[in-house]
């Protein structure tokens, strides 16, 4: 099937459009913001005109047919407003209501018919119970959410079932042979699938009515269709980026920039859980990157990060803070504040030790006996800061 139609239309027709309902009328505000260029036509015979624009009577009076159709309409009416829109020359229709949750067997009812209409007369349907799409291309917003102003085009498309998460398959075969197209073509395919768990998979059945389906079977079926696994929204966004960089292809070999210390050994302990090489920095290498990056930063040769090779008895971090500390002391300035130090405080009663309890103020003097001298330190103190310190 070809999408060209409802995905770079050029007319769209919003049926149900309301002037004071932001449901109503943020499909007409999004496409303007988004500066679309072909027709928006608001179909509602209450009113003679809404958002500025002159209300249509009915799909059949509008002056052509449109290219999509956005029915905002109760579950009892959408077929007929499609039905309609069909008669009238409409490519294809996009139908956010008729949810499960709300509208229960019908909307599954009707869920079938629209499929069997959009067989027979060759239409696209997006939806039911869906926000819509966004073509920033065009400016093409039949989409029933805010859209921010900040999104722009890229190279990233997105499709998303609840909440940029995937529940389940309508179509399972004919997703994975979109997939496996997807592959062939050389355009990567990032899938956020949830029901896991028991609980997950009784709340799709109570939000969409449908299955999930085997997590495991699942899985390995979009593996080998070619598709990357994420395992929540974060990590399906942080993919996004990567893609939308132009890093289509991905190996098992990468190099850690970071500004911390303590987060290049997270990631180094993390991208050996997940069997990602981490190679030492070619000489060159840390060269151009000393040359580039500004004063005060540094690189570890060493597997799995960057520094300069640090002086004797210190470590990567130790050498990085002592270079910028020193470029600190070197700046002229003109006015000094009170320092002020941040330290840690722990009784026993406190709970166990930890690097949790932090109080921000001058550096406390260390309590003293009667007769003047240190007080001894708790032995369990003393202990958890051995630790501590390896």
């Amino acid at each position: 099937m070809d999408l060209t139609p409802i995905l770079r239309p050029g007319s769209i027709a919003i049926v149900g459009a309301i002037p004071r309902s932001f449901v109503g009328r943020v499909a007409l505000e999004n496409s303007r913001a988004l500066g679309f260029q072909g027709h928006l036509y608001p179909v509602n015979p209450k009113y003679p005109e809404i958002g500025g624009l002159p209300a249509a009577a009915s799909l059949s009076s509008l002056p052509e047919a449109p290219d999509v159709v956005l029915v905002q309409l109760g579950t009892d009416r959408i077929l007929e407003a499609v039905r309609e829109g069909v008669a009238v020359g409409a490519r294809g229709c996009v139908i956010p209501g008729a949810g499960y949750t709300d509208s229960g067997p019908a909307a599954l009812e009707l869920a079938a018919e629209l499929r069997t209409l959009a067989s027979e007369r060759g239409i696209a349907v997006v939806g039911t119970n869906c926000m819509g799409f966004v073509d920033l291309v065009t400016g093409a917003a039949p989409y029933i959410g805010t859209v921010p102003m900040h999104v722009r085009r890229g190279r990233v498309g997105v499709v998303a079932q609840s909440g940029a998460i995937v529940e389940a398959f309508g179509d399972p075969t004919g997703f994975l042979v979109a997939a496996r197209s997807l592959a062939e073509a050389g355009k990567p395919l990032a899938v956020c699938k949830v029901g896991r768990s028991s609980a997950a998979q009784a709340g799709i059945v109570a939000h969409s009515g449908k299955l999930a389906g085997n997590a495991r079977v699942g899985a390995a079926a979009l593996r080998q269709a070619g598709a990357i696994l994420c395992a929540d929204v974060d990590e399906l966004t942080t993919i996004g980026e990567i893609f939308g960089a132009g890093r289509t292809r991905m190996g098992r070999r990468a190099h850690i920039v970071t500004n911390s210390g303590g987060e290049a050994n997270l990631l180094s302990d993390l991208a050996e859980d997940v069997g990602i090489e981490l190679p030492p920095l070619s000489e060159a290498g840390a060269a151009r990157l000393t040359a580039t990056w500004p004063s005060g930063c540094s690189t570890t040769r060493s597997s799995g990060g960057c520094s300069e090779r640090p002086a004797a008895g210190r470590s990567p971090m130790m050498a990085s803070w002592s270079r910028s500390s020193a470029s600190r002391r070197s700046a002229k300035t003109t006015r000094r504040s009170p320092r002020r130090t941040s330290t840690r405080s722990w009784s026993a009663a406190s709970g166990p030790w930890p690097w949790t309890r932090w109080s921000s103020g001058p550096t406390p003097r260390r309590p003293t006996s009667r007769a003047g001298s240190p007080t001894a330190e708790p032995a369990l103190e003393r202990a958890a800061r051995e630790v501590m310190n390896g």
